[in-house]
Parts: structure tokens; C-alpha cells; sequence
């Protein structure tokens, strides 16, 4: 998948749905196969006594997918989207071989974390394999 069609597929989805979106590329668990369309699952938090995700630990979710993304809208030029998809791409670039996605979300709940690039996804929808 190129940085190309990554964009095409972020302005397809806003000019459908006409409205701003939160997009975000994920890391998928082992455990995790999804179709195109369908919502991925909560993520877990993370554990700071144990330095790992709950999911080995606690069990408890976030209440969100969360994904290496940012939010894009209508007025948004698309030199600057490939921007932000390369920064994502990069960011995700240590889980390179592991089975990636580009989720979206429209969920008012959806938001930007403290964590640099991170972004929890309400009910994010998986929009394309990377």
C-alpha cells in the first residue's frame, strides 16, 4: 500500500461522509482480523507498574481504538494529508510486518491523547489494509 493510495482513500471517505474525520493507522494483536467496515476493537491501557499493555495484565480497555493518526478535513490540502500519513507510517515503522490498518472514526466521543501522534478512535471503522 503506498502513501498514495493511503490519501486517496482518506479523501474518498471525507468527501462521502462530508464531514472532518479522525484517522489513524493501527497495529493489529495477533488475535485481531478484521474485514473492511468492520469497527475494531477497544485498545487496552497500559500498565505502568508491569511496563506493558493490560492486555497481558488487568484486561482493562481504553474507550477507543487507538492508532497513530490526527484529524482531517475538508479544507485540508492534500500535500498536507501525505504529510501527516508519512508521520504516521514512520511512527509505526517498528511494528513494520505486523498486519496494519487505517481506521476512521465520526464518534463525537473520538479525541487526540496526551501521548504525541496517538489518537483514541470511538467505534473506529476500518478503512483499508496498509
Amino acid at each position: 500500500m503506498t502513501t498514495n493510495e493511503i490519501v486517496d482513500a482518506i479523501i474518498a471517505k471525507i468527501e462521502e461522509l462530508d464531514t472532518d474525520l479522525l484517522f489513524g493507522i493501527r497495529t493489529l494483536e495477533d488475535d485481531e482480523n478484521y474485514k473492511i467496515g468492520d469497527t475494531a476493537r477497544n485498545s487496552y491501557e497500559w500498565d505502568v507498574e508491569n511496563d506493558c499493555s493490560t492486555y497481558y495484565t488487568t484486561g482493562e480497555e481504553c474507550d477507543g481504538t487507538c492508532a497513530t493518526g490526527d484529524w482531517i478535513d475538508n479544507w485540508d490540502e492534500r500535500e498536507d494529508i501525505e504529510v501527516k500519513v508519512n508521520e504516521w507510517i514512520k511512527k509505526n515503522y517498528y511494528y513494520s510486518g505486523a498486519k496494519q490498518v487505517l481506521v476512521f472514526g465520526k464518534n463525537e466521543g473520538s479525541y487526540i491523547t496526551r501521548d504525541e501522534g496517538e489518537v483514541r478512535i470511538v467505534d473506529g471503522e476500518v478503512l483499508l489494509y496498509i
